[in-house]
């Protein structure tokens, strides 16, 4: 939002009823150089409630503590939404913070803050985005309808993964009763060649049985863990090492593993299981006419500087692990359904359907999130984002840090992972990135008569045809601007006015364009 659409003095409705906590963010709202607050402080519900019914039209923005006595800041924003209607409201709460963003949202409130991450900078961005939504009601409620799809997601995993695992549990008994009967019939028989054959047969069918009954477990999570400190890089390029005849010729396997090595604690046959399918299932969906799959590894740290759009993770470093493909990607429908137990787009008896599964239930009992961003006719793209809490780090394996001059990038795309994480490359660049999916907006961007300009778009979007018009048209006055597609074409397809990046969109590719000068 531009800054002459914010107030110079906004007023803040504050409910806080501890004295310490009061005179913190008092002394924090001082240090935001711009707007001026000015905090009207209530102690208690009452006197709140009652301070609305003679004033209600005084106040810009309201903080709300969580926790008010026998009451609750969510009891009182329902009694203050009755009396107003929908306010701007700023839920602070000593909760961790995906608890805290569930109840929030759910109960109305533009935005919340943990109490041991209270800053200055967090609280001025909290209340920016507040008075964005201000200026933009619609904003408030997409990231509610994301929120409540996330929440709604969640249970219905949890509740597959539940009815999974007692399956897998009382499975797991009958296999072992059945072990052991073919176990004393194998003694039994060991003159009796014929039988003992079958028998042998049978335990293999078992075998093969328990196996999938892991990966039941493995998605329900009630498979126990063996973490170990372990360097994931080295555990890839044994994986890779020993399984040279993955791919068909056809097929072009790049990787990127992150410099030097990266240890923490994790299990590495789950690991190495997680990888395995991954790559199989992006072989599979390219071998038939050929493509690349991208493979690659990264440290990320999350903190108030650096969100990359993955608002769903807390603040700390991660481990990510990607796998990419060109392939022939999935529908909407499809990805909604992929983790589900014995699911699958492959034909009947080609496999179980519980590889995704599997992956889902071993990242999350890590504590991690595996986001995917899939298009039909374009690629999958898996990110899988592991929490490093003690991690250590190579004091070598740091990157000699590019020099670049920082440009403005604007970067037309689709809200998702893939565009969260080439947005947070770039900024790791030192570029300046500005997201936009609304074509309407961007032309009344102030920005774009910037000689150093940049314009990215991805042509698998819908409006990319109009896109390319308004680009052409910002040419004809501005011919320093640099134009780049990310492209899902596979021909060596270039022209004049643009360059082209192919999907899967790596972080070597970004680097050779946008790190240089």
């Amino acid at each position: 939002m531009p800054v002459n659409n914010i107030k110079d003095v906004v007023s803040v409705f504050l409910v806080e009823d501890d004295e310490e906590d009061f005179i913190l963010l008092k002394e924090y709202l001082k240090d935001i150089p711009y707007p001026e607050y000015t905090i009207f402080r209530f102690k208690d519900v009452q006197s709140a409630l009652d301070e609305l019914k003679n004033n209600s039209f005084q106040y810009d923005i309201f903080i709300i503590d969580h926790f008010l006595g026998s009451y609750t800041g969510m009891d009182l924003f329902a009694e203050i939404r009755s009396l107003l209607g929908d306010v701007p409201a700023i839920l602070i709460s000593g909760l961790s913070a995906e608890e805290l963003k569930s109840i929030a949202f759910r109960s109305g409130f533009a935005d919340c803050i943990e109490k041991r991450n209270l800053s200055a900078r967090n609280l001025s961005k909290a209340l920016l985005s507040v008075q964005r939504i201000l200026e933009d009601p619609s904003q408030n409620k997409k990231r509610n309808l994301s929120e409540d799809s996330y929440q709604v997601e969640t249970i219905r995993m949890d509740a597959i993964g539940s009815f999974s695992g007692g399956i897998a549990h009382d499975f797991n008994n009958l296999l072992n009763i059945i072990i052991a009967n073919l176990d004393l019939l194998e003694m039994q028989c060991k003159e009796q060649p014929a039988v003992l054959s079958r028998i042998q047969s049978a335990q293999n069918a078992i075998m093969r049985g328990a196996d999938v009954n892991k990966k039941l477990l493995n998605f329900s999570r009630k498979q126990f863990l063996n973490p170990i400190q372990s360097d994931p890089n080295s555990l890839i390029s044994d994986f890779l090492t020993s399984s040279k005849d993955l791919f068909p010729e056809n097929v072009k396997m790049e990787f990127d593993l992150s410099i030097g090595e990266n240890i923490f604690p994790i299990d590495p046959i789950e690991f190495a299981n997680t990888l395995s399918h991954l790559l199989q299932n992006a072989k599979e969906a390219i071998e038939e006419n050929g493509g690349r799959v991208l493979l690659e590894t990264f440290v990320i740290t999350i903190d108030s500087k650096k969100k990359g759009g993955f608002s769903d993770l807390g603040k700390g470093d991660y481990f990510l692990l990607r796998v990419g493909d060109n392939g022939s990607g999935m529908n909407q429908e499809h990805q909604g359904k992929i983790y589900d137990p014995f699911f699958t787009t492959k034909s009947k008896g080609k496999n179980t359907g519980l590889g995704l599964s599997m992956i889902y239930g071993f990242v999350k009992r890590c504590g991690g999130r595996i986001f995917v961003e899939s298009h039909s006719g374009v690629g999958s793209d898996f990110l899988l984002f592991f929490p490093v809490q003690n991690f250590k780090s190579n004091p070598d394996s740091d990157k000699k840090t590019l020099q670049v001059i920082s440009k403005t990038i604007i970067y037309f795309c689709e809200e998702g992972p893939v565009s969260s994480l080439v947005s947070y490359y770039l900024e790791s660049l030192g570029h300046s990135v500005l997201r936009v999916n609304d074509l309407q907006k961007l032309k009344s961007f102030p920005g774009l008569k910037n000689e150093d300009l940049i314009c990215i778009s991805e042509m698998w979007k819908k409006d990319f045809q109009e896109w390319k018009e308004l680009l052409l048209d910002m040419k004809k006055s501005n011919s320093k601007l640099i134009i780049y597609d990310f492209s899902f074409l596979r021909d060596d397809w270039e022209n004049e006015n643009s360059l082209k990046i192919q999907w899967p969109i790596s972080r070597k590719s970004l680097e050779s364009h946008f790190g240089r000068n």
